[in-house]
């Protein structure tokens, strides 16, 4: 238990992103379009830019073109001094490949960072005295924070929102990567955080955890759910050998939850206030 009220778990969303999601991601940034019945317009102008320039997103667009160029250029010059015309001719037909391998999840990441709303709620006044830092400022600092150590440069947007029921920060992953053989890519499992979900939420939790505010790792279910699997294979296999069918030793498997994406969390976000006005 922390210092300051009820710990709560810190929450970290992920979900895949290719290039041209981009545009609809501003638009519902900027509240032109999308799912923003949850929004309160009135606050959106407290709204904040944390990380990157205002024209990150045509950055990240002329970024990647680029590289599409630049390997594709790259690979011609190598096949002309291999000396072979024949696969240079088809490769220029082709035209550019993406600069990422195939993937279903694409190869940017959209990250969400929160807490519980009755977190960002609580009063402070008693422990930091008046004019001392709020629950966002604290939450933000320390988020920015993270998401530089974690992912640097190639975290290239992030920002604050506080139209909505619970205060908020969403990133943008630009995973860039040079390999071997010259070619720029982009290479989602290059960030531990990304390459395992759960190496994400310890990093995470342990980061707030730290900070000692009332923040802490959410449930490492996947871990129980694991654990009673194994338990539950190592009674059937003594069942097996001693003969006995008994099952109270048995304990129950956790439900597996699967991952909420961020468009998912938005529309739950929206839900849950229409709910709350009927």
């Amino acid at each position: 238990m922390s210092e300051i009220g009820q710990e709560y778990p810190v929450v970290m969303r992920m979900a895949g992103m290719w290039p041209e999601n981009i545009g609809g991601y501003e638009k519902h940034r900027t509240r032109e379009c999308g799912d923003v019945g949850h929004v309160d317009q009135n606050r959106s102008n407290l709204n904040q830019r944390l990380i990157g320039n205002p024209t990150w997103a045509q950055d990240v667009h002329n970024e990647i073109s680029e590289m599409r160029m630049e390997n594709f250029a790259d690979e011609l010059e190598k096949l002309e001094k291999r000396r072979r015309p024949g696969e240079a001719a088809r490769r220029l037909a082709e035209g550019p490949r993406d600069p990422w391998r195939a993937t279903r999840h694409g190869p940017l990441r959209e990250v969400i960072l929160t807490a519980n709303r009755k977190w960002f709620e609580d009063d402070l006044t008693e422990f930091l005295g008046e004019g001392g830092p709020n629950r966002e400022d604290q939450f933000q600092a320390l988020a920015v924070e993270w998401l530089i150590k974690e992912f640097g440069d190639d975290c290239v947007h992030a920002r604050a929102d506080r139209d909505e029921e619970a205060y908020h920060i969403h990133a943008v992953i630009v995973p860039r990567t040079r390999l071997k053989d010259g070619r720029r890519m982009l290479q989602p499992s290059k960030h531990p955080a990304i390459r395992q979900y759960e190496d994400g939420q310890d990093s995470v939790g342990a980061w707030f955890e730290a900070a000692q505010i009332g923040l802490t790792r959410g449930e490492r279910r996947k871990q129980k759910i694991r654990d009673a699997l194994d338990h539950n294979a190592t009674v059937r296999e003594a069942q097996r050998a001693s003969g006995d069918d008994s099952a109270e030793d048995l304990v129950s498997v956790p439900e597996h939850r699967r991952h909420v994406s961020p468009r998912k969390w938005r529309m739950t976000q929206e839900q849950r206030l229409a709910d709350r006005e009927i």
